[in-house]
Formats: C-alpha cells, structure tokens, sequence
C-alpha cells in the first residue's frame, strides 16, 4: 500500500509532538510542514525532508495530501479549514474542535458537503478501553455522577490563549475540553449549567481577559449531574475524573482506569502514554481517511454538543446565570441534536 501523505500546519508544542509521532510510524510520507513563524520554520530546514511553508493555505494549495494534521489555535485554524475542505483533503484537528459552537457547526457541514472526514483528537475517544468503560454496555451502568480535576502548565508566557477573541476561552476550553467530551458523550446534552470563572494569579489580572481557574456544574435529568474543576498552574499536568453509575463506579487519572462494578473486585487498566495514545490516533485517522466507514471515533459532528456545553459555560461566566446548551444551539441556528452519540474506538 502506498504511504499516506502528510502534512502538519502549526509546529506549537503540539505540532511537533505530532511531527515526532508521524516520523516514528511507517507507512506516513511527511509531504509539507508550515508555521507562520519564520524561525521555527528554519529551525526544521536542515532535519527535514518536506517541503516548508510560512503560509499554510499555500501548503493547502500546492500540495498533493491524504490528510493534514491542523495544530493551529482556533482563531488561525478556522480560517483554513475551509480550503482543506474545498480541496478534499482530510484534517485531523488538535483540540478543541473550535473556539465557539458557530464556528464547529460551520466546519463540520463544510466538510460533510464535500464528504471528507474531519477528526478531533480527544484522546479518550481513541482508547479502546474508555471507549468500552463509557459506551452504553459499561460495566458500570448508566452514569448519574462524574466529576473532574484538571490542572494545566500552560507556561509562562499565555499568548494567544490569554485572549478571550482569539481562544475562545481559558483553561475550560483549553485544557478541560476532553472531560467536557467525556460528560457530552457519556450523559448526553445537560438541561442546564452554571460556571464561575476566575482570573486568580498576578500575571492574568493585568495582562490576559480569559480565564486560569473555571468551575462547571452541569445538572442532568433526574438529578444526575457533572461537575468539572479547573486551573491552569505551574507544575505537571495532572487529570482526575470519578464516574459513579448504577453498577459501580469508575476513576481515570492519567496512568490508569479503574473499574470498580458493585458485584466485582477492582480491576486497574494502564492508559497509554502520549506516544502510544498519538500512534493510535494515526492509525485510526488512517483507516478513516481509507474506508470512508460511517462512523469513525473523533468525528467532529459527535463534538457538536461538547462545543454547545462550553458554549453554555461561557455564557453563564458572562451573564452570572444558569444557562441552557439547547438555546446555544437556537442562538449558533444549528438544530437541536437528537440524543448522544458515541463511536467506540474498538468498533472500526
């Protein structure tokens, strides 16, 4: 078979996270890489054999691809998702899908028209074993209780991420948007949420308009409900989530899944590191890109209702009010989602 060809727009710390697991599996031919900053596109001249570019359209344009790997930040990205979608090539997003539920809902029907997959790399989704622990035959039954810790380094420096316009938001959407992900997949669309935010180190108050430290409660049928902690702060990243069903209960840290059914003992499953959670992903994208099946783990149309509860969180930090992600959706004029959908990464 021939190699799939490649190419990754946005050499960030994810971007080249990305590079470095494409160039450790076979079967990629890495065709084009692009950032808008000259040095770091220099910095890649001597080390690799694609084509470089400082505009990504351009890259878009000349090059011949299977796929893309998109690393950009949101304000950036959605400026060339279009002319990815228009040339029919195939985008693997980094999250979040998009800075705001207009602009996901906008991407997904640009590349549903022409028929071209595009993937948003939430890890979980990818991993057999959370696919399995959060699909509608878990062990631990229906979800009525989850709750989350996430703490992020974003560095010293915010950037972008510290513009409110440009990112969308702060760590809610930043580094949150995965358990965010988890909830909208595992719980479906909340009747309502409330968050607070706060803008609690030195640095933030004087120089950044988006968020470090977040608090979201979103409040289910039948008094289910889903609560997600967040700050970004120095140190390593770290991720908590405890999920309570009707047939026993489960955590997720970083390293590991427990499983904890009420009639059975405890049984603790490693998580794959970031390299392994990457390759995955590509492999996944690969075969997507290849069957065209119709279903596919990461499909940007499942997200719609993950971008439509960060939606709600922002607009409750806003207006200090409870809010209601099925008006996000009135107000974005995307219609109203049917029910959760999920697609397991055992199922392709």
């Amino acid at each position: 078979m021939s190699a799939f060809r490649i190419a990754v727009l946005g050499l960030g710390e994810a971007g080249c996270q990305w590079l470095r697991a494409l160039r450790a599996q076979r079967g990629f031919e890495i065709v084009a890489l692009a950032d808008h900053e000259r040095k770091v596109v220099a910095a890649l001249a001597e080390a690799s054999g694609a084509k470089l570019y400082t505009d990504y359209r351009l890259l878009l344009v000349e090059q011949d691809l299977d796929g893309a790997i998109v690393a950009l930040p949101p304000f950036i990205a959605e400026r060339f998702l279009p002319v990815a979608a228009q040339r029919g090539i195939a985008v693997l997003k980094e999250t979040p899908l998009a800075r705001n539920l207009e602009s996901a809902a906008r991407a997904v029907r640009m590349f549903a028209d022409v028929g071209v997959p595009l993937v948003v790399a939430s890890r979980w989704r990818f991993e057999p074993t959370l696919a399995t622990m959060f699909s509608r035959g878990s062990p631990i039954g229906a979800v009525h209780q989850f709750s989350a810790t996430v703490m992020a380094d974003p560095g010293e420096e915010l950037g972008w991420r510290g513009d409110a316009h440009s990112a969308g938001g702060g760590v809610l959407l930043d580094a949150a948007y995965e358990v965010v992900d988890m909830i909208a997949a595992t719980m479906g669309l909340p009747g309502d949420v409330i968050t607070q935010f706060g803008r609690l180190s030195a640095t933030m108050l004087d120089r950044y308009d988006t968020e470090d430290t977040a608090t979201l409660l979103c409040r289910h049928s039948l008094g289910a409900a889903a609560t997600v902690s967040a700050s970004w702060r120095p140190g390593p990243p770290d991720v908590q989530v405890c999920v309570v069903g009707s047939a026993g209960r489960a955590t997720l840290s970083k390293l590991a899944l427990t499983i904890a059914p009420s009639s059975e003992a405890p049984c603790a499953v490693r998580r794959p590191g970031e390299s392994e959670s990457l390759a995955a992903i590509l492999e996944s994208f690969v075969q997507t890109v290849r069957t065209h099946p119709r279903g596919f783990p990461g499909q940007a149309a499942d997200q719609l209702a993950t971008a439509a509860i960060l939606e709600a969180a922002y607009l409750s930090g806003r207006t200090h009010a409870v809010e209601n992600p099925l008006r996000c959706y009135e107000l974005a004029g995307v219609p109203h989602p049917r029910g959760p959908v999920f697609t397991s990464a055992a199922a392709i």
